[in-house]
């Protein structure tokens, strides 16, 4: 008693799959998303649409981010993580 069914597991799970970006037909100002058997929900902000032209696709950064870490450019946004 008191654990979750692997059913209700299962389908709580699925719903905060990542490949199911592909119903939504406008980019959404928030993701949710669940990572393996990770029991927390990961919340993304959309903070910058980029032109295709602006961003190199295999670092994903662009030109004025091209020395910075994965962490300095999420702190260019401003962003706290003071809920991480």
């Amino acid at each position: 008693m008191g654990e979750k069914s692997p059913i209700f597991h299962f389908m709580t799970r699925a719903r905060f799959d990542p490949r199911l970006i592909d119903i939504y037909k406008e980019p959404r100002l928030l993701l949710h998303f669940q990572w393996g058997n990770d029991n927390k929900i990961y919340r993304y902000a959309l903070v910058e649409k980029i032109d295709i032209g602006n961003i190199n696709e295999l670092t994903k950064q662009k030109k004025d981010e091209l020395n910075l870490s994965n962490e300095d450019i999420w702190k260019k946004y401003g962003i706290s993580s003071r809920h991480l």
